[in-house]
């Protein structure tokens, strides 16, 4: 299906559905999703509620993954935007989405927006940030984020000799240090 809020880009949703006994339910808030996932995951639980009646639905954005076609400005001399298909937590889909609309954000307005748990955040921020992928760029120096005010920018520059990248995750010590 095909979305508005999402400048008519097809949106796909995968989901496994678990029983409780096979997956309990965890004690971690849900983090605000991109209008067009909502979309798409009402779209689902419509059907299933429908289909399945009697039946309730949890989900746990904690534990889930996404692939998200991004396109960046050409390098010098090309006129072809570069494509990579980033394959990210939730957690990282839901902070680069917000790059859609600003290529600036503190740390606190990221919190404020995706309501995203705080060493989770970190973590996942810093993950964002490393070196080898870096797809933003943290306003302070050294590994971890040095307050509210730390600022992170979208890096118009990020290169990858694949098509699909993997964003790997780091340690919460890599995170907090």
């Amino acid at each position: 299906a095909r979305d508005a809020e999402n400048g008519g880009k097809p949106v796909d949703v995968d989901v496994n559905v678990l029983s409780n006994s096979h997956w309990p339910s965890q004690n971690v808030q849900q983090c605000v999703l991109p209008t067009a996932v909502m979309a798409a995951m009402d779209r689902f639980k419509s059907y299933y509620l429908t289909t399945y009646t009697g039946r309730k639905l949890s989900w746990q954005t904690s534990t889930g993954s996404a692939e998200i076609r991004a396109s960046f400005p050409p390098v010098k001399g090309s006129t072809k935007p570069r494509r990579h298909d980033l394959n990210v937590t939730t957690y990282q889909m839901c902070i680069l989405v917000l790059f859609n609309t600003r290529d600036t954000y503190t740390l606190k307005e990221i919190r404020d927006e995706t309501q995203i748990t705080e060493d989770e955040l970190r973590r996942h921020l810093v993950s964002l940030c490393t070196p080898k992928h870096r797809l933003l760029r943290k306003g302070s120096k050294g590994k971890g984020i040095s307050g509210d005010d730390d600022t992170f920018t979208y890096n118009a520059e990020f290169t990858s000799k694949m098509t699909r990248v993997k964003i790997p995750m780091v340690s919460m010590r890599d995170a907090t240090g």
